[in-house]
């Protein structure tokens, strides 16, 4: 159950970074740390 929620907040980071990416055009280290900030459970 931990697993799958888990799985699923990973999935759902993917897709919110790769859109973070195409739209402000962001480095991907600076992706990783709004991600951060946005889902701090993950």
């Amino acid at each position: 159950m931990i697993s799958d929620l888990l799985h699923r907040c990973t999935l759902t980071l993917a897709r919110v970074l790769t859109r973070l990416k195409r739209r402000c055009a962001l480095s991907p280290e600076q992706a990783d740390q709004l991600a951060r900030i946005k889902f701090p459970c993950c």
